[in-house]
């Protein structure tokens, strides 16, 4: 297990690993070809022909003046519904936006 701190990585940086080391069957060290960061959040480049590279995000959400609603739990009413079967035929969704989440945004 290892680690890295990259300080100066900012949101755009992109990045990936080579690794280095003996070349046998049992292990696939080639620092010829790049490997991806397995808890990277953006993928860039062509991941099929061994060229994607890693990107940094900005994983901050900014609330700006957002607040909770302070609803008391008796008064709360909690709604699970699975976005294309609650979209997808609504007649007041426009057509393109059908089974996408932009259309629970565009339904009165």
């Amino acid at each position: 297990m290892w680690h890295c701190y990259l300080p100066e990585a900012r949101p755009g940086q992109i990045y990936a690993y080579r690794a280095h080391g003996p070349a046998s069957p049992e292990n696939r060290f080639n620092p010829q070809k790049t490997l991806l960061d397995p808890y990277a959040r953006m993928i860039v480049g062509q991941v099929s022909a061994g060229m994607g590279r890693c990107q940094v995000v900005d994983s901050a959400f900014s609330w700006d003046d957002d607040r909770p609603p302070r609803t008391p739990w008796q008064d709360t009413v909690l709604y699970e519904a699975h976005v294309k079967g609650l979209t997808q035929l609504h007649p007041e969704v426009p057509p393109p936006l059908r089974g996408t989440y932009a259309a629970l945004a565009s339904a009165p």
